[in-house]
C-alpha cells in the first residue's frame, strides 16, 4: 500500500502571528493617513462649492444695489441708525430672513431667502454658523459675549437648541471701510448724521476714492478676496481658551463676519482669525481658520474660489486690500514687509497692486 499522507494542518507559530499582525498594523498606518487626506480633500471641495454659492449671492446683491456688495457700509448701513425702542436698530428678535444679524453680516442679505433662513436673529445666526459652514469647522461656541435685548433667544439656542458652531467664513474689512484719509469728512448714511465706518491706516491705507462697490476693489476682481475661511472669536480667560461671539449687532470692528486679515500683526495681538501670537503659547485660533491642510479656501470678487497656502497668506498683501492702497509697513507680518519692499522697488511708496 502507498504511504498514508498526513492531512493535519500545521498551526501558525506565535512568531508568525506576530509578523502578520505587524504587517496589518503597518498597512493600517500607511492607509489611514491617505484616507484622512482623501476625506480632507473632499471636505475642501465641498467648502469651495459653498463659497461659490456665496459668491453668486454677493454678485446678485451687487447687481441689485448699484454695485454695492453686502457689508457694514452697504446692507448694514441703515441698521446703524438708532430708531428707538423697542428694537433700536431693527435687527433684534424677529425681522426677516434677509435682515443682517449684525451690521457685518453679509450672508443674510445676499442668501437669506435662497437658504430659507429663519426670521429670528438667534436662530438665523445658528443656521449661518452651522448650515452654511465648512465641514472642517466643527467646534461649538462655549459661551456668549456681551448681551442685547434678545439675549434670551441666543441663550435658548445655546443651551436648549442646536447651539452655535464656529463661524466658517470672514470678509476682509479693508474692502468695506471708507478710507481713513477721509476722517471726519467721510460720507453720512442717507437720512441720518451717522458716518459710514472709516478704516485704519495700517498695515495699508485704502485710497480716498474707495467705496465698497465692485468697480472699486481693484484692477482685476479675480485677484481680490471677498471672503475666506476664518473663525473668530477665540479668547483666553483666566488661563482657559474659549470660543464665543459678540451679541452686539452694531459692533464696529468685524463682529462674527469680518476680519483684519492675515497680513495684520501688531506684535502682540495680531489678527483674531489668523494671528500667530493672539493667544500666548497657542496657535489654536489660526488652526481654526487655516483648516484645509495648512491652507484656506478663498472666494474672489469674480466668483471663483482657490486655495491659498499658509505661507502665501502671511506674505502677499495684494489680494487682501483694494488696488492703490498704500502699504505702510506698520502692524504687518515680517513676511509681508519683505514682500512689499521687493514689490516697491525704486518707487517712493509701496502700493497694493
Amino acid at each position: 500500500m502507498g504511504k498514508v499522507m498526513n492531512m493535519q494542518k500545521r498551526a501558525f507559530t506565535l512568531i508568525e502571528l506576530l509578523v502578520v499582525i505587524a504587517i496589518i498594523a503597518l498597512l493600517i498606518g500607511i492607509l489611514l493617513p491617505a484616507l484622512g487626506q482623501a476625506r480632507g480633500a473632499a471636505r475642501r471641495i465641498t467648502c469651495a462649492a459653498t463659497q461659490r454659492s456665496a459668491g453668486q449671492g454677493m454678485q446678485t446683491y451687487a447687481l441689485d444695489n448699484n454695485e454695492f456688495y453686502p457689508g457694514p457700509n452697504s446692507s448694514g448701513a441703515q441698521h446703524r441708525i438708532n430708531r428707538g425702542a423697542p428694537d433700536l436698530y431693527g435687527m433684534s428678535r424677529n425681522t426677516s430672513s434677509t435682515t443682517p444679524t449684525t451690521v457685518w453680516d453679509w450672508i443674510s442679505p445676499s442668501l437669506g431667502d435662497s437658504l430659507g433662513l429663519s426670521v429670528n436673529r438667534a436662530e438665523r445666526t445658528s443656521q449661518i454658523f452651522s448650515d452654511f459652514g465648512c465641514q472642517e469647522a466643527r467646534l461649538f461656541t462655549d459661551t456668549l459675549y456681551g448681551g442685547w435685548i434678545d439675549t434670551a433667544d441666543f441663550q435658548r439656542v445655546l443651551t436648549e437648541g442646536r447651539g452655535f458652531k464656529q463661524i466658517s467664513y470672514l470678509t476682509p474689512g479693508s474692502f468695506h471701510f471708507y478710507s481713513s484719509e477721509l476722517g471726519g469728512n467721510a460720507p453720512r448714511i442717507q437720512g441720518s448724521n451717522v458716518q459710514y465706518f472709516v478704516g485704519f491706516d495700517d498695515p495699508a491705507t485704502t485710497p480716498r476714492s474707495f467705496k465698497p462697490t465692485l468697480n472699486r476693489v481693484g484692477t482685476s476682481m479675480s485677484g481680490k478676496i471677498f471672503a475666506a475661511d476664518g473663525t473668530r472669536y477665540l479668547a483666553e480667560e483666566r488661563g482657559t481658551v474659549i470660543l464665543d461671539f459678540d451679541l452686539n449687532p452694531v459692533a464696529r470692528t468685524y463682529s462674527s463676519f469680518g476680519t483684519s486679515g492675515p497680513i495684520y500683526d501688531d506684535g502682540t495681538n495680531g489678527s483674531r482669525a489668523y494671528g500667530r501670537n493672539t493667544i500666548p503659547n497657542s496657535e489654536l485660533n489660526a488652526e481654526l481658520s487655516i483648516r484645509h491642510q495648512d491652507a484656506v479656501n478663498a472666494l474672489y470678487f469674480d466668483g471663483h474660489v482657490e486655495s491659498i497656502n499658509k505661507v502665501d497668506m502671511y506674505t502677499n498683501p495684494n489680494p487682501w486690500f483694494p488696488t492703490g492702497s498704500v502699504f505702510t509697513g506698520e502692524k504687518a507680518t515680517d513676511e509681508a514687509v519683505r514682500f512689499m519692499e521687493e514689490q516697491q522697488g525704486n518707487r517712493s511708496v509701496a502700493k497694493i497692486y
